[in-house]
């Protein structure tokens, strides 16, 4: 009597892989036409402004014995084409000695007697019509008229110190050298308390008027916040002016003034003069390169190093000429920086594309009910679901759930598909390590299809400026890593029976190992996670140097390489039980590298061709080490054994 045919990994249908290629293949296909968008977004961007604060500007000319005019010169050759001026207060018009306070009588017109009120004692006349301008858009009619008397002018009865605090709009003197050299203008001022719509508009208006191109912030509030926003945002607009965001600063009212007018808005970059002081040179260089090149930053505000210099000056020029040198060489241009163009396809596109992740999520479920048996007929379930999917997609919120399921099922679709080729080159006796290439690459493309398309669902303005980003970074790194760990365990051992055997304290203490492995994987992703430490760091400046872009390093060291034995031992070992278990957990190690493939492409502000030669650099790194490591793994590990498991072992759970 014939032997009956054992079910193992060569002899499955192929009609539901078929059905996952032709679905990420769809991925890319709706992911064209943003994508083209979104690039020809950013080719448009690409003047990026070097800016200097004008204090340092002033304080560096007196240091190193040169005229302010000079100074500023000096840096215009080297590449400063844009400089920060803050707006000045009557309390520094005071401490500069433009103003003197005193106290005068003046005649009280309703008691008929002669009443002691503040008063300026002006020892500069030009400044006169800036204080008349800075009062009564403070105080409207309440500051009075404010007329100057053998240089003296009578002030409201109002608190000495709030009068000090009034602004004067930017120093003449200042503005002056500004335009003198052609730089650009990025004033600051800052939102006082009880602050109305006509002070906004009023002192914005002023600041255009002296020579501002944009305005930057300056406290911890954006002038207008909270319920005057809107007219800040509207008469930047109307005037000409951009709205300047500092990357990762935190001043109220800094996101919705963004969300306003979104186009009209350019990020700015700097270091703190304490971050500087702990960096050499070229890596502060390093630093500002990357932020335009790698971030999309339009300005950068560079400060000279703290400390003692034999000559400042000079060697705040050589800084600045250093990172207008490198910005140059990333095909970017010195110029006046801008906002980006909204290129986004319609909303009715979102359509088109949740009809893509449904397709996705079919193959998948198709995929699920072969290999497990439900109650339910598979279509019953199935298509009600993927449904579901299409008219999430449509919606705001349901997109980015949608966005996240593809997120989810590329990197473990992409196992499954390297999962049949292994099986199929097998059946050909292919040697183990160009079968474990053939593998990866396979599971990769899947995953890059996967990042292709949330690459693809992030294209606007708001995504370039960072004001919308994908959230849900943590669940795309860390879900598919465990499914794809349980979809192993599945295919390779008798699931039931591994979850009801006797847990060993071997299995205990790996457990706990993982566990914690993935604790610090999710807590280091994103920008609010642990940061690196000073030797991993260092190592990441050296990749930067000697490589076009840094690849991740969770990615070329520990994932690829842990897929390549991985596949490697699934080839090599497939009817050895002794191996099942170490290859789920590598196989569930290298999901690491192929999450990070899509979390790669889930930055909406990094250029998406950048992401790209980061993914597949890391890629070819990652395989070189990969195929070194199994070479020594395969010459220490036993020979497998050639028995082939009987039916009631068989390594793959059939549906």
């Amino acid at each position: 009597m014939p032997k009956p045919k054992t079910k193992t990994l060569l002899n499955r249908s192929t009609r539901p892989y078929l059905l996952i290629i032709f679905a990420l293949f769809s991925l890319v296909l709706v992911s064209v036409y943003p994508l083209a968008l979104r690039g020809k977004a950013e080719t448009r961007n690409q003047a990026v402004s070097i800016a200097a604060e004008f204090d340092a500007i002033e304080s560096l000319a007196a240091g190193s014995g040169v005229p302010l005019e000079k100074a500023a010169a000096e840096l215009k050759e080297k590449g400063i084409n844009a400089v920060t001026i803050n707006e000045e207060s009557i309390g520094e018009l005071i401490t500069s000695g433009q103003l003197t306070v005193k106290t005068i009588s003046v005649p009280d017109a309703a008691s008929q007697t002669q009443i002691q009120v503040p008063a300026l004692v002006l020892t500069d006349l030009t400044v006169l019509p800036r204080i008349q301008r800075g009062m009564t858009a403070r105080f409207g009619s309440q500051a009075g008229r404010l007329e100057a008397r053998n240089n003296v002018v009578a002030l409201p009865a109002l608190p000495i110190s709030l009068i000090r605090s009034v602004s004067v709009g930017m120093p003449p003197e200042q503005v002056k050298v500004a335009k003198d050299n052609h730089f650009q203008i990025i004033a600051r001022a800052g939102n006082p308390p009880a602050a109305t719509v006509e002070y906004v508009k009023s002192t914005l208006a002023d600041l255009k008027a002296s020579g501002a191109d944009y305005f930057l912030p300056l406290g911890d509030q954006v002038l207008g916040h909270k319920s005057a926003l809107t007219d800040t945002t509207q008469t930047l607009k109307s005037l000409g002016m951009a709205y300047v965001t500092a990357e990762f600063g935190k001043i109220n009212g800094d996101l919705p003034a963004q969300a306003a007018d979104p186009t009209n808005v350019v990020r700015l970059h700097t270091a703190q003069l304490a971050e500087i002081d702990k960096m050499t040179k070229a890596e502060a260089v390093d630093r500002f390169e990357k932020a335009a090149r790698e971030r999309d930053i339009r300005i950068l505000l560079l400060r000279p190093v703290a400390g003692t210099a034999a000559a400042p000056l000079s060697e705040f020029g050589d800084f600045v000429e250093a990172v207008a040198v490198k910005v140059r060489a990333d095909g970017n241009v010195i110029g006046p920086a801008h906002g980006y163009e909204d290129l986004a396809p319609g909303g009715s596109y979102r359509i088109l594309q949740a009809a893509a992740a449904a397709l996705l999520f079919w193959a998948m479920a198709e995929f699920l009910a072969s290999i497990v048996t439900f109650r339910w007929p598979r279509y019953a379930w199935i298509a009600p679901l993927s449904l579901l999917v299409v008219l999430l997609g449509a919606t705001n919120r349901g997109a980015e759930l949608v966005t996240l399921l593809v997120t989810v099922m590329a990197p473990v679709a992409g196992f499954i598909l390297a999962e049949a080729a292994l099986s199929a080159l097998a059946a050909k006796r292919v040697a183990s390590l160009p079968a474990a290439g053939v593998g990866v690459i396979i599971a990769s493309l899947a995953s890059f299809t996967g990042g292709i398309y949330t690459a693809g669902t992030m294209v606007g303005v708001q995504y370039l400026i960072k004001l919308d980003e994908f959230s849900g970074i943590k669940i795309a790194v860390f879900l598919p890593i465990v499914l794809v760990g349980i979809y192993f365990l599945f295919r390779l051992t008798d699931f039931k029976a591994t979850l009801a055997s006797a847990i060993t304290w071997g299995s205990v203490l790996l457990g706990i190992l993982l566990i914690a492995a993935l604790a610090i994987l999710i807590s280091r992703t994103g920008n609010d996670g642990v940061g690196a430490s000073g030797a991993e760091m260092g190592f990441r400046g050296w990749l930067d140097k000697v490589l076009y872009v840094r690849p991740r390093t969770k990615e070329f060291l520990i994932g690829h390489p842990a897929m390549w034995v991985g596949l490697a031992m699934l080839v090599r070992y497939r009817n050895d039980r002794r191996f099942y278990g170490w290859i789920a957990l590598l196989l569930s190690v290298g999901a690491v590298g192929q999450t990070g493939i899509v979390n790669t492409l889930c930055h909406g502000h990094i250029p998406y061709m950048l992401s790209i030669a980061r993914i597949w650099l890391g890629l070819g790194l990652g395989s070189v080490l990969g195929a070194i490591l199994w070479v020594v793994v395969r010459a220490i590990l036993p020979r497998p054994t050639t028995a082939v498991p009987s039916s009631s072992q068989s390594p793959v759970q059939t549906g």
